[in-house]
């Protein structure tokens, strides 16, 4: 075990073995080399029940190697423990190899000591190697594994952020190719009004909005009749609402709002705002609704474009109702229009939470194809595109340009959602003394 004795197996019949000891749980032996260099061995069992193997070098009892092995730990090494039923029954066998001298003390290259057990099983000898790591070197290994592990799994994220990066600018790509298919299809349709067959669901929206017209237009007809002072007149399409919000009205005209403790947050939220300034929430009247008016984008921007401040609300085919507020109109534009809206807020009437927009950013979006869309980074938070009730919606993960603090969290978790109604808003204001 000396120094010059180092990668070489020593005769344990060289050795002086003498018992110091027998301790309970423990056996300690005195090893002396022929260049009388002593050594002190202790085989016990520590207080996790594993077998432990200490070795101190000269008069100082300083342990200076150690091993520890589980009963399993054992077993893989060699199947000759399994016939132990405790572990102090190994430290038994251990010891009687020993006194028998049957141990074989040396040194590998690393200077770590080397104990061979040699056994005889059916008058087949067979040599067990116990390894006793020199103390620190097993800490130290332990840091450079954790050192290369932290190093590989820094080096999956890196190669997961550059799969996202790529992947984030194939699904901006794909954007837009839709939108470059869409202003196509637009412009092939200008071209060919009238020749090419339309489908049933733009029918079905064409006859909406034309039956909604005609009724606008018998009613401006009934009031020319009656007015017999003077020249006709052009009704106006809309009187602005006079009165405060009438909550029964508003919840008997929804397919979505059925209670008032639904829609107050959103309310408060609004007069929270003004709250240091001269106006006052006064009335939200509703100016589009799917179910009724049609689900298309074309109809949504016919009724509600130039329009704010505006509160739009979405009930999915799950009952999940969501929606977003903001003082930016919309427009028809031909290509994608952020708009910018400090005061906007996104909110989740089922959980009663409203969330901020970034300030700065732009808070919505406008283009022909979609209904009242919220912006995002990756996605956007409220996004409504084409047919509301046949073509897919989404939401945002947590923190995408409004404060949400869960993924999808407007729409309990899940990205994508199908449209049963939606319904937008305008929002009056009244003047107070301050």
């Amino acid at each position: 075990m000396s120094q010059k004795n180092k990668g070489s197996s020593s005769n344990i019949e060289s050795h002086s073995i003498e018992k110091s000891s027998n301790l309970t749980k423990t056996k300690a032996y005195e090893i002396e080399f022929d260049d009388k260099t002593k050594y002190h061995v202790k085989v016990g069992v520590s207080k996790y029940q594993k077998l432990k193997i200490s070795c101190s070098e000269g008069s100082k009892f300083q342990t200076v190697f150690e091993a520890k092995y589980s009963y399993e730990e054992l077993l893989e090494l060699d199947r000759f423990f399994g016939v132990f039923e405790t572990m102090e029954g190994v430290v038994d066998e251990i010891d009687n190899l020993f006194v028998r001298n049957q141990v074989t003390v040396s040194t590998d290259i690393n200077n770590n000591v080397l104990l061979d057990l040699k056994i005889t099983i059916n008058n087949r000898p067979r040599v067990i190697h116990l390894k006793l790591i020199r103390r620190g070197t097993e800490q130290e290994e332990a840091l450079n594994n954790l050192v290369k592990l932290v190093s590989a799994q820094t080096q999956k994220l890196d190669n997961l952020e550059r799969e996202n990066d790529s992947l984030r600018k194939e699904i901006g790509k794909l954007h837009n190719k839709i939108e470059a298919m869409d202003e196509e299809e637009e412009e092939e349709d200008d071209d060919e009004e009238g020749e090419n067959k339309k489908s049933k669901k733009n029918k079905k929206n064409k006859k909406k909005k034309n039956k909604k017209k005609k009724k606008e237009e018998e009613e401006e007809s009934e009031d020319d009749d009656d007015d017999d002072d003077g020249p006709k007149k052009k009704k106006k399409k809309e009187e602005e609402p006079v009165g405060e919000i009438d909550y029964k009205e508003l919840i008997e005209n929804s397919n979505i709002i059925k209670e008032r403790v639904e829609i107050d947050p959103i309310i408060d939220k609004i007069r929270a705002m003004y709250s240091k300034t001269n106006k006052d929430f006064l009335n939200m009247k509703l100016k589009y609704s799917a179910t009724k008016d049609g689900d298309s984008a074309e109809i949504f921007h016919s009724l509600c474009d130039g329009l704010a401040p505006v509160i739009a609300l979405v009930k999915t085919t799950k009952g999940v109702k969501f929606g977003g507020y903001t003082e930016a109109p919309f427009e028809n534009s031909k290509k994608r229009k952020g708009n910018k809206d400090d005061n906007a807020f996104i909110f989740s009437l089922t959980k009663g939470k409203t969330y901020d927009v970034e300030k700065g950013t732009n808070a919505t979006c406008s283009y022909k194809n979609y209904g009242p869309v919220f912006y995002g980074y990756e996605y956007c938070n409220i996004y409504l595109y084409g047919d509301f009730f046949s073509d897919e919606g989404n939401v945002a993960k947590k923190g995408d340009r409004y404060n949400t603090t869960e993924d999808f969290e407007l729409n309990n978790g899940e990205q994508k959602f199908m449209v049963r109604e939606l319904e937008v808003y305008q929002v009056f204001f009244k003047t107070i003394d301050v």
